[in-house]
């Protein structure tokens, strides 16, 4: 008798000390939720082994309010490379594939037939970003040294691994993926492409002011960024790849060997697939995911049972790195994150941005000024940065503030991308003869800029040879700032093709070659159908549209 109730007291015990601990993580999350301003969170916590604590933090959204839970859906970003690393091991254990065959020996890519150096690209290589290729590409894709020479992180290569693979197994990779991965470690919220049942309880992201963006639903896998998914189902993967589970240990061991060196220090490699972290406590498995306004970040000690992830819907979400890797690993060391050179508080674009949202650009920019107080300090935030400013307070409707930023770029840098940016803004508040001044000296410095000349022949109609008229009604629209039109023939640019007051309408001519076009009217960046004209239908993107056919 006296066991039983010494057992029973053991275990009261253990269960206050696991209910305290819960609640002690679960206050340390919520005060990062507020310090770093992160609407929403997703995490899991791995202790011997197991999961030891998931769950949802903050909101789904900050304009619905709705709270997280821990089925509520993330996009994992880059998280989304491991698990397709994890299935090509499977392949390779199955002699399905070979690590170091070249790809091109598998399947030509036709995105390559032009580089001869890419017939040196492997799976190994691609898996440990040294197959020469770039992250992503601008223009006709190549890669940018000899594969294998060092580490050059690189989504391409993953993309052009994943088509391989599809070709191989002669299956799309998200069905591959749900018998390889999803399925057997009972990952039932994961997908590498958008499922109808994730509209229930998905996070929407955000900018790093908070403000809510509409959420990209893809129909299509890359493995590179696309998987959608919940800290509790990355976690069951984890905890899958910390204990060797469904691999020999041999390819549990070769999958989590360093393959290449990341940094000279000789703290960073890279495996196949995952990062590798070495510090006084030992070696870490990790990956960060940056999808812009989505960000994840996982780590474990696999030799310790230990592990965390999370996936959060905000632009600041890998400001937490450091605190959360000293909270789970009592570890004040990350040279993973040092390498990932993220910043831990606001960049100075981002200070002024907020400053300028609470009182206004006058005040706002007084800390911001180059010593000749003429316009921004260019050491501290520079033309793009200045943009994003500008720009972000255009989706707010702070037109007269937008313009002023724009306005020190352009006393700063006086570049073409200054002078459009800011006569852009001068059309959109209606001010169109100084948005017709600086289009002009954006012209002188590219000559027949195809854009820039549309907009230029648009507000000097008598030079604007046209064979198709839009008109509204200008009573309607008598307080609209800025009238477009956007369609098939402008590649849905809504600042090229103007409309114009006269004699008491709006009015847009323009020249089509004859064929069926899709198009809407932008009034005051609000796309709409044309009221003037009965036809629609849907374009190529499912959207609904008026049709105009030019005979």
């Amino acid at each position: 008798m006296k066991l039983n109730f010494l057992a029973l007291g053991l275990m009261q015990i253990l269960c206050v000390t696991s209910l305290s601990g819960q609640s002690q993580t679960e206050a340390f999350f919520e005060n990062l939720l507020q310090t770093h301003d992160i609407p929403g969170l997703s995490v899991a916590i791995i202790e011997n082994g197991k999961i030891l604590y998931h769950a949802g933090h903050g909101v789904r959204a900050n304009d619905t309010q709705v709270p997280v839970s821990t089925e509520t859906i993330f996009s994992a970003a880059s998280l989304s490379k491991l698990v397709f690393a994890y299935a090509v091991m499977k392949l390779v254990e199955a002699g399905d594939l070979d690590l170091d065959k070249p790809l091109h020996e598998y399947w030509e890519y036709p995105d390559l037939e032009h580089d001869e150096r890419y017939k040196r690209i492997t799976a190994r290589r691609v898996l440990s970003h040294s197959s020469g290729l770039p992250n992503w590409r601008r223009g006709q894709l190549a890669t940018e040294f000899e594969p294998g020479e060092r580490f050059q992180y690189s989504g391409e290569g993953f993309v052009y691994l994943m088509k391989v693979v599809e070709h191989l197994q002669g299956q799309e990779i998200n069905q591959l993926a749900e018998e390889l991965v999803y399925q057997p470690l009972g990952m039932t919220n994961t997908s590498y492409t958008w499922e109808d049942r994730f509209e229930e309880n998905y996070a929407a992201p955000h900018d790093f002011t908070g403000f809510t963006l509409a959420k990209r639903k893809r129909s299509e896998s890359n493995v590179a960024y696309s998987l959608q998914t919940t800290a509790e189902d990355y976690a069951k993967f984890m905890v899958a790849v910390m204990n060797g589970e469904g691999l020999k240990k041999k390819n549990t061991r070769t999958m989590l060997s360093g393959q290449i060196p990341v940094t000279e220090e000789g703290n960073l490699f890279w495996s196949l697939g995952w990062g590798i972290q070495k510090t006084e406590m030992g070696k870490a498995i990790w990956q960060w995911g940056d999808n812009g306004t989505f960000k994840a970040f996982t780590m474990a000690y696999p030799e310790k049972g230990k592990g965390v992830v999370f996936l959060a819907n905000t632009e600041n979400g890998l400001r937490i790195v450091p605190e959360v890797v000293k909270y789970v690993f009592s570890d004040e060391e990350c040279p993973a994150f040092d390498w990932m050179d993220y910043q831990v508080e606001d960049a100075p674009h981002q200070a002024l941005l907020k400053s300028i949202l609470q009182k206004g650009y006058d005040k706002a920019i007084v800390e911001f000024l180059h010593e000749n107080q003429v316009h921004h300090d260019t050491t501290l935030i520079s033309q793009s940065r200045m943009r994003r400013v500008g720009d972000r307070l255009m989706q707010e409707k702070r037109y007269a503030d937008a313009q002023k930023v724009y306005l020190s770029n352009v006393l700063a840098f006086a570049s073409f991308e200054a002078y459009v940016q800011y006569a852009d803004a001068c059309l959109q508040s209606g001010e169109v003869a100084e948005a017709k001044s600086y289009y002009q000296k954006a012209i002188a410095l590219k000559p027949g800029n195809e854009r820039v000349q549309t907009v230029l022949d648009q507000l000097t109609p008598a030079t604007n040879q046209a064979n198709v008229e839009f008109r509204l009604n200008e009573g309607r629209y008598r307080h609209a700032r800025l009238i477009t039109l956007v369609g098939d023939f402008n590649n849905w640019e809504p600042i090229t093709h103007l409309f114009s007051k006269q004699n008491g309408e709006w009015i847009c001519r323009i020249a089509l070659p004859p064929g069926t076009y899709h198009y809407q009217v932008v009034i005051d960046g609000v796309w709409t159908l044309d009221p003037e004209n009965p036809h629609t239908g849907r374009n190529d993107q499912g959207r609904v549209c008026s049709v105009l056919m030019v005979p």
